[in-house]
């Protein structure tokens, strides 16, 4: 699978290495400048573009800045069988993302400025076929996971706006001509789900859009671009002594994404749905038209908004709620399976800013980590390892999971490694870089609760560790039953021979959220069962195997039936894969009110409905 994307500029982060914040880079400018393209005889463009009409064309304008540059044909062309090219997707053309075989088929020419306009000149003919079959090849948007692991894994066109004026032109001209689009930010979803099937499709990048501005402590505000992540936007906040509190989640993701998908941070006691702290949304609807909203919990459009799965349109600039700068403590303790599974987990949760649970279900072992505030003059500085880890880590951790495919004791001792390792502090001192070795650990908010990655390790993904996931909000006042019958399910596993472990480097991961009564977040309120306490969400991930089958593999999709035809639950919305998503459709878990009420502010935003993805088309919308 070719690797996309590697034709834009560069990205406009640094790598975080040791560093809990990293400051966001300038913004690139792109020079439009002369540059001599590459031919190849009209003989064997010829032959690839046999059953077609030879017609030319002699010039081809392309607006500047607009990124989708609709052509402007200076003598109409013709073609047999493709006349829908001229103004369709096919004819349109990033500056950020060219495509390398444009250069390798147009023939000679030359591209040049002139004035605000690209002029592009080239032998007669060549040129517009050119296009046509630079157009031709699918495009392919990675997950997280890199090269294999698609989100969006057949799409027209990748762009890279960096203004909103530019997005605003970008959904114009797909408005104009039908044509499905995405907006994506960090791609943290774990499946192909993100876009349509539709190869028209034009994705958009959002990760130019970084500007942070009028930070207004007296309110409780910044305003922050649709691209800029939690990791940017904490270093410049604790750069000027704020902090965005406990709606926050991984350092890779964008907060416009993370509003738009639904994503939470762990807690009972305070809001940790990232919409939440969104105080005022600006979006560009699927007429092209940026449309500005303020917080009003009584509308449906601001309901529909805060959790939108990126169907209404893109979210390009928030007003974001912040507060001054924190420091917290983290503490940890492991609890016997029992101990949770008969205990009071609401109030486990709920005394804490946040916590949840780690379960080790070969063990019978939970992990307990909670966190809460302390003293700014705490001297602590702790940094949390979220995801990275070391060479001699990932070629030990693959060594026992590739062999755990077929032999369970394989499992059984990754288990018992992954537990011993997570028993200690993933912890180092972030000015030192000392790993700190006993529990609690302290330092500033987001290093703590969030963290980032180590100077001399790399993200798992990037050390070809890969994985699955399932995860499934339930009322947390039902939490216990689920917990006891996931544990049936694990027994009756084994005795039919396939004893269970967790075979991801931190269990299974229990985590909370706090009700929120939005339309289609995982902690919405709906009449079915009582969400008024709140959610527990069970996030089962598990290694995923160089075949792509995991040991029992059976067993992984027995689960989710169970747990989605017996209980009341909700799916998290880039988390889970088509199967878990038909299964949730098909047993009617999505409310079908808040479905509807969706769908009425939808209408108003995007009538020609261009704003389309997996997810959406799932369930009717």
């Amino acid at each position: 699978m070719r690797k996309t994307g590697s034709q834009k500029p560069p990205h406009p982060t640094p790598a975080l290495r040791g560093r809990s914040h990293a400051t966001p880079a300038k913004r690139p400018t792109y020079v439009p400048s002369t540059q001599e393209l590459p031919g190849i005889t009209q003989r064997n463009l010829i032959r690839r573009l046999r059953g077609t009409r030879k017609h030319f064309l002699h010039c081809l304008k392309l607006q500047w800045p607009d990124h989708t540059f609709a052509p402007t044909l200076q003598t109409p062309v013709p073609i047999r069988g493709h006349a829908y090219l001229m103004q369709g997707y096919a004819l349109r053309y990033s500056r950020c993302s060219p495509s390398p075989l444009l250069t390798s088929l147009t023939g000679q020419g030359a591209v040049y400025q002139h004035g605000k306009t690209l002029v592009m000149i080239y032998t007669p003919y060549l040129a517009l076929f050119g296009i046509f079959l630079a157009h031709s090849r699918a495009e392919v948007v990675n997950t997280f996971d890199g090269p294999g692991f698609p989100t969006c894994a057949n799409v027209a066109q990748i762009l890279y706006p960096q203004s909103i004026e530019e997005v605003v032109s970008i959904v114009k001209n797909a408005s104009a001509t039908n044509t499905p689009v995405r907006a994506l930010g960090g791609g943290h979803s774990w499946y192909n789900t993100s876009c349509s099937d539709d190869p028209r499709t034009i994705v958009f990048k959002t990760e130019y859009l970084n500007r942070i501005s009028n930070l207004d402590m007296n309110a409780g505000t910044v305003d922050i671009e649709g691209g800029v992540t939690f990791l940017q936007l904490a270093d410049w906040l604790h750069a000027r002594n704020a902090s965005i509190g406990y709606t926050l989640v991984n350092w890779n993701i964008t907060i416009a994404g993370a509003i738009a998908m639904g994503a939470h941070r762990s807690s009972l006691r305070e809001d940790s749905m990232v919409a939440a702290a969104a105080e005022a949304l600006d979006i560009v609807n699927g007429k092209g038209e940026l449309v500005h909203l303020t917080k009003d919990m009584t509308s449906d459009t601001w309901l529909a908004a805060t959790t939108s799965l990126g169907l209404l349109g893109a979210i390009v600039k928030i007003k974001f709620k912040v507060r001054p700068d924190f420091k917290v403590y983290a503490d940890q303790k492991i609890l016997d399976e029992q101990d949770v599974m008969n205990g009071d987990i609401y109030g486990m949760i709920s005394k804490y800013a946040t916590a949840n649970l780690w379960w080790w279900p070969g063990l019978k072992k939970f992990h307990y980590r909670y966190y809460d505030e302390i003293s700014i003059n705490d001297p602590g500085r702790s940094l949390q390892n979220t995801f990275s880890v070391s060479s001699f880590e990932a070629s030990t951790a693959t060594l026992l999971l590739e062999g755990g495919t077929s032999q369970a004791w394989l499992n059984s001792l990754a288990e018992k490694t992954f537990f011993a390792v997570w028993s200690l502090p993933n912890f180092r001192d972030n000015t030192t870089q000392l790993p700190i070795l006993t529990w609690p650990t302290t330092g500033f908010a987001y290093p703590v609760l969030i963290g980032g990655l180590y100077p001399d390790q790399k993200p798992e993904w990037e050390m070809n560790l890969h994985g699955y996931t399932l995860e499934l909000a339930f009322p947390v006042t039902i939490a216990n039953k689920v917990l006891q019958r996931i544990r049936q399910l694990f027994d009756e596993s084994e005795a039919q021979g396939f004893p269970m472990t967790s075979t991801y480097r931190s269990g299974i991961n229990l985590k909370f959220g706090k009700a929120f009564p939005d339309l289609l977040s995982q902690v919405t309120l709906t009449d079915e069962a009582d969400w008024s306490k709140g959610v527990m969400m069970y996030d089962h991930p598990s290694y995923r195997p160089k075949n792509g089958i995991r040991y029992n593999e059976p067993f992984y999709h027995n689960l989710a039936k169970t747990l989605i035809s017996e209980f009341p639950c909700r799916p998290h919305w880039t988390k889970n894969s088509r199967e878990v998503l038909n299964l949730v459709k098909e047993h009617g878990r999505v409310d079908a009110g808040h479905l509807q009420r969706f769908e009425a502010v939808r209408a108003q935003f995007d009538p020609q409905r261009i704003f389309k993805s997996v997810v959406g088309e799932t369930f009717g919308m």
